[in-house]
Order: C-alpha cells, then structure tokens, then sequence
C-alpha cells in the first residue's frame, strides 16, 4: 500500500479528515494552490461529501459523492462546483453563478446535482435532521434561518428542468 493508497483510506473512514492532510495529498495534483485546497476542503466537508471506491468507467482516478445524489460519482472541482452554488443560496445572497470551463468537464452534471442537493437538504430539514451544510446543526438551532428553509423551502421541493443538446442525455444513462 502507498501514500496516496493511505490517503484514500483515511479520507474513506472519516471524509471530513483534514488536519494531517489527508485531502490535500489525495487531490494535489488536481489542485492548483493552498486557497483551491480549503476550498475543496470546505465543499467536501459542508455538503458531506465522501470518496469512492474507484470503479471500471469513472473518469477519474478519484471520485466522490454527496448525499444528495447517492448514484452519483463526482469529480473534485464538480463538488467544489455545486458547493459553490449551495453556499451562495444558504447565505441568501443570490443564487447566481458563472461555472465555466472546457467543454465536457461536467457544468450539466454539476446543476443537476446541485438541484437534487437542494432538494435533499430541504427533505432532511423538514424532517428535523442536522444538515452537514449547517455545520451539523438543525435548521432551528440557527439565530438566522436562511430563506430557503424559510419562504422559500416550496419553491426548492418543486420539479426544476435543465435544457441540453441532446447529445449530452447518453452520458447520464
């Protein structure tokens, strides 16, 4: 067993193992600096994110899941993506952003999961479970109740539609 083999187990029994560095080793090479690195950190470990078991057909060496699309097998900068999103909307600022990169890279991917985690986080409040994205409390232990758990929770459990060329519908089948 290597290095990276050791990371990946760690980070595998407790995804939120940050402190020996456990993450940074396992993404580094994907990873440009120390600011992209707490990035990633904090969206893995604000959408309660864990790494995979690498499986014939990802299309990465190292890919991951959150919790709201348990069929799903994400790449590191498409975690960092949807948290991006999921962040701006928690803190009620506007739920605007500009994801943009090579063709193919997985923005599509990256919406979709975003809508799905929205929904989920919403589900498990109104269940009276602590969010991972609340830092592990309940929606009533906050001084400040964001709208989309307040106003606004309907408007996240209603269907939502992305519209793509055609050609994109075999990569999710």
């Amino acid at each position: 067993m290597d290095a990276d083999d050791d990371a990946m187990a760690a980070v595998t029994a407790d995804p939120t193992t940050t402190s020996d560095g456990a993450l940074l080793g396992l993404w580094g090479d994907q990873l440009n600096n120390d600011f992209e690195h707490q990035c990633f950190e904090g969206a893995v470990r604000m959408l309660g994110a864990e790494v995979l078991t690498p499986v014939e057909g990802d299309i990465g060496p190292h890919m991951l899941r959150d919790p709201g699309n348990p069929r799903g097998r994400f790449l590191p900068h498409q975690v960092w993506g949807v948290w991006f999103i999921v962040e701006r909307i928690l803190t009620d600022r506007p739920p605007v952003a500009l994801i943009a990169d090579y063709m193919g890279l997985g923005k599509t991917h990256c919406a979709l999961a975003t809508l799905l985690y929205l929904k989920h986080i919403v589900d498990e409040a109104v269940t009276g479970r602590p969010l991972a994205c609340l830092a592990g409390k309940l929606v009533e232990e906050l001084e400040e109740v964001p709208r989309i758990f307040g106003d606004d929770i309907e408007v996240y459990r209603r269907p939502s539609i992305i519209i793509d060329p055609a050609n994109l519908v075999p990569v999710w089948e």
